[in-house]
């Protein structure tokens, strides 16, 4: 059977089936370059990241001298980010005269923010400064945790699942929604 041939129940069935599928099987590697464009572009967004505004998701080129190594949408979501951030590359966050870089490293649940003082400056940055500046770096990077899940959650939600079940002839149902492999 067709989809629109299916009973209102049949058809919730069906889509939940299909979000399962999209969510896993029938995610992509398109799929998930998609979610780690939007994370890079929410994060990018978040600092102020050169040339940012002059693209979307898709064809933004990255953040000079950062580097995104992994995503993960489990539990709450984590972005992996390698890397350095500085007054150049990262305008939009409060930078200092004593504070001289943010040094990004991937770790186990995701990205460690180191911040740096400039060692050229003949007083030390005042803790505040530190903590203030991580705080807006951490900011930035859940803008892009944020950013990527609510991705993931369009590809593999009720909506997409739908609109793929009525636009895909190649599925086929039994009477109670379930794919039937062919």
């Amino acid at each position: 059977m067709e989809f629109d041939q299916l009973t209102e129940t049949a058809q919730e069935h069906a889509i939940t089936i299909i979000r399962g599928k999209l969510a896993n099987e029938w995610f992509e590697s398109e799929d998930g370059q998609m979610v780690a464009d939007t994370m890079v572009y929410a994060f990018a967004t978040a600092i102020g990241a050169p040339h940012a505004d002059e693209y979307g998701e898709g064809d933004f080129p990255g953040i000079a001298h950062v580097k995104l190594s992994g995503w993960s949408i489990r539990d709450g979501g984590s972005v992996f980010l390698t890397g350095t951030l500085t007054p150049e590359n990262a305008p939009a966050l409060p930078w200092t005269d004593r504070l001289d870089s943010v040094v990004l490293e991937s770790v186990g649940n995701g990205t460690s923010i180191v911040v740096r003082e400039d060692r050229q400056s003949p007083t030390g940055a005042p803790f505040a400064e530190f903590d203030t500046m991580e705080s807006a770096v951490q900011d930035a990077v859940n803008t892009g945790v944020s950013a990527g899940i609510a991705e993931f959650e369009y590809r593999t939600g009720e909506e997409n699942a739908r609109n793929y079940a009525e636009n895909n002839a190649t599925i086929s149902f039994d009477e109670d929604g379930d794919i039937i492999d062919d």
